[in-house]
């Protein structure tokens, strides 16, 4: 599923929506394109029937940036030190 957002100061970002499949067991994904450019950004997530415990039983959620797979709370620290959010 594609969107454009037609914004002239993010530089028409394209948003590419793929969902988790289980063939592949390829995660939920979010592919921000640059429509000036050739930058993007991949974002994978846990599917909301997936969870993960940790070892005292806590349910942590994971998401993959460029790569960089860290908690959910650990982005969202990072976003607010950015003040991205």
């Amino acid at each position: 599923m594609k969107y454009n957002l037609n914004n002239k100061k993010l530089g028409n970002p394209c948003l590419y929506w793929s969902k988790f499949n289980p063939k592949t067991k390829q995660s939920a994904s979010v592919l921000i394109k640059c429509g000036d450019c050739d930058n993007k950004v991949r974002i994978c997530y846990d599917d909301l029937d997936k969870k993960k415990y940790t070892k005292a039983g806590w349910k942590v959620r994971f998401t993959e940036i460029n790569g960089v797979i860290a908690n959910n709370d650990f982005w969202q620290q990072l976003f607010k030190e950015l003040k991205i959010i």
